[in-house]
């Protein structure tokens, strides 16, 4: 079911761009995330993983809990991007600990380090670091070879009057808080279900929705945002694949903080 789903995604994007006149862009999209897995499998066929499985103890309550955070992430990017709500005084800063708590999942680290899961329990390991820098090579070399349009860190540079520290903090703000949050989302689904292939994809899909107010935001149209939402989730795919095979999340928070080229733009 779950690569049936995957076909049917593919020729979705596909045939978008032939409609659209974009089919070399998007068939550019799948062929870099192609070969950025075959990179990541000849990496790790190269080194002993000693990592072991990512241990889950209760995946029902656990992935109840996740996907209550989850919820309260959407409220809030709905709020804010869709209704432009900005609250003052004491509403604010329960706005802010929203955010703070289920935008950028403090609560569901506080909630998990409390159920006593250790760091390397939390994808916090070191295994697998190797296979991020040919998959970074791949994005960057693609993107400009065939797109510099697609580049975003010239768009951050140019809305911040050149600040690098901008585009830094805006990579960690997006890679780190998101990777922790697709692990969790992939691996409690994924044991609840007794399938690690249906909480892969249902992580790279709540991940691509959760992008969806922002782009409402910014082009109040629906077809956007879910053209949008599709183009983006063969990409958390991958950074979810990265994640599955080195039973780390340090390796896709570093791919994907390092995604300044864009290259979902592509389709």
């Amino acid at each position: 079911m779950v690569s049936g789903l995957l076909v049917i995604l593919a020729a979705v994007i596909l045939i978008r761009g032939v409609l659209e006149g974009s089919f070399g862009r998007a068939a550019i999209y799948f062929l870099a995330i192609g070969l950025s897995v075959v990179l990541v499998d000849s990496v790790l066929a190269w080194t002993v993983l000693r990592s072991p499985q990512i241990p889950v103890r209760n995946p029902r309550f656990e992935f109840a809990v996740t996907a209550v955070i989850g919820a309260g992430a959407l409220a809030w990017l709905w709020t804010r991007f869709v209704w432009n709500y900005q609250p003052q005084g004491i509403v604010r800063l329960v706005w802010l600990a929203v955010l703070l708590g289920c935008v950028f999942d403090a609560f569901l680290a506080i909630f998990l380090i409390a159920r006593r899961y250790s760091l390397g329990d939390l994808g916090l390991r070191g295994a697998g670091l190797l296979a991020a820098p040919p998959v970074i090579a791949i994005f960057a070399t693609f993107a400009f070879v065939f797109t510099q349009s697609s580049i975003t860190w010239s768009r951050i540079l140019e809305d911040t009057g050149g600040s690098w520290l901008a585009v830094v903090a805006t990579a960690l703000s997006a890679g780190v808080p998101e990777e922790f949050s697709r692990f969790v989302w992939q691996t409690r689904a994924g044991a609840w279900l007794g399938n690690r292939a249906a909480g892969w994809l249902i992580a790279s899909c709540v991940w691509a929705a959760l992008h969806g107010p922002k782009v409402w935001g910014d082009s109040h149209s629906m077809l956007a945002v879910n053209l949008s939402v599709l183009n983006i989730i063969p990409l958390g795919l991958l950074w979810g694949y990265v994640t599955h095979r080195t039973r780390s999340i340090l390796p896709s928070m570093l791919i994907h903080a390092t995604n300044v080229w864009g290259l979902q733009n592509l389709p």
